[in-house]
C-alpha cells in the first residue's frame, strides 16, 4: 500500500495544480519562439531511449510553480508519482521524488520503470512551443504534447444517467447494459467542486477537482441517507446490482477522462474501465 504521507503529498500536488484552471500555463514566449517556464499538464508521446506505454495506459506529467521552483507530478503508466524540480535557464534539477507502489501488470510495470529512470536522467528542459515539453539527459530524451482540457461547462450541472458499462479501450472494448433491476444510476458534478453519484444500489457525495485533462474525486463516500444498506452497513442489493456498483465505483474511483458529446457522456478511467451516460432531460 502507498505510505500515508506519499500520498498525501501527492494529494496536495494535485490539488495545488487544480487551481481553476487546466491544460499548460500560458507561457512567455521569447522572440525565437522558445518559452520561459515548463508549466502545464502534459502526456508522454515520445521517448528515447523508446518506452512501450500499452494503449490503456498513458504517462503524464503537471508541471506547477511552486516558489522559485517547481512541483511535479502525474502518473507513471501505474502509479501516481511526485517530487520538486529546480530551474536555472535551461537546467532541470530533481529532489524529493517519490511514488504510490501499487501493483500493475507487467507491460504498464516495464513502461513505468522505464520512464522514471529515464525522468531521473534528465538535466535540462526545453519548451519550443505552448503546446511541447521536451525533456533531456546525457542518453535520453522524453517528449510531450499539451493535454486537452477537461470540458468542464459541459460536464456540470448536469445529471447524467448510466446507459452503459465498458470494458476495455479500442476495437476490443466491450459495454454492457445497466442491471434490469438496478435503480437509474446517476452522476452529477457541481461548479463549485461538489459531486452526488448514484450506482443504482447506494449513493455517495464528494468533492472533485481537475488535474490534467482528468477528474479526481478527493473525498468520496457513502452518503448517510444512501437506501439500500442493512443496519450491519451492508448492501441489499442483489448480487447483479452489486456487479454494476463494484464497475461504477472502480471506473470513477482514481481518475477519468471526460468526452461530452451533445447528450451522451463517456468516462474512462486510468484502468481501462468505462461508463456513458445520458443526459437526464435527453
Amino acid at each position: 500500500m502507498p505510505s500515508r504521507s506519499l500520498l498525501a503529498a501527492i494529494t496536495a500536488l494535485l490539488l495545488t495544480a487544480c487551481g481553476g484552471a487546466t491544460g499548460p500555463t500560458a507561457p512567455v514566449v521569447e522572440g525565437d519562439g522558445t518559452t520561459t517556464d515548463p508549466a502545464g499538464s502534459w502526456v508522454l508521446v515520445q521517448a528515447l531511449p523508446e518506452i512501450d506505454v500499452p494503449g490503456d495506459a498513458r504517462v503524464t506529467m503537471d508541471v506547477v510553480a511552486d516558489g522559485d521552483a517547481w512541483q511535479v507530478g502525474g502518473t507513471s503508466a501505474c502509479n501516481a508519482y511526485g517530487g520538486r524540480v529546480s530551474t536555472d535557464g535551461g537546467t532541470w534539477s530533481a529532489e524529493g521524488f517519490g511514488q504510490t507502489d501499487m501493483g500493475c501488470d507487467e507491460p504498464r510495470m516495464a513502461a513505468e520503470r522505464a520512464y522514471l529512470d529515464a525522468l531521473a536522467e534528465v538535466a535540462a528542459w526545453a519548451r519550443p512551443s505552448a503546446d511541447e515539453l521536451v525533456l533531456t539527459g546525457p542518453d535520453v530524451e522524453l517528449r510531450f504534447d499539451a493535454l486537452p482540457p477537461v470540458p468542464t461547462a459541459d460536464l456540470t450541472a448536469t445529471i447524467w444517467v448510466l446507459d452503459g458499462l465498458m470494458t476495455g479501450t479500442g476495437p476490443e472494448a466491450t459495454t454492457a447494459s445497466p442491471a434490469a433491476a438496478a435503480d437509474d444510476a446517476t452522476l452529477r458534478l457541481e461548479s463549485d467542486g461538489t459531486v452526488e453519484a448514484s450506482t443504482g444500489c447506494r449513493t455517495f457525495s464528494g468533492e472533485w477537482i481537475e488535474t490534467g485533462d482528468e477528474v479526481l474525486f478527493t473525498t468520496f463516500g457513502q452518503r448517510d441517507d444512501s437506501p439500500n444498506v442493512a443496519d450491519d452497513g451492508t448492501t441489499t442489493c442483489s448480487p447483479d446490482v452489486v456487479e454494476q456498483e463494484n464497475h461504477v465505483l472502480s471506473a470513477l474511483g482514481d481518475g477519468f477522462r471526460a468526452e461530452v458529446d451533445g447528450l451522451q457522456l463517456t468516462l474512462i478511467s486510468r484502468d481501462g474501465l468505462g461508463l456513458t451516460y445520458r443526459a437526464a432531460d435527453g
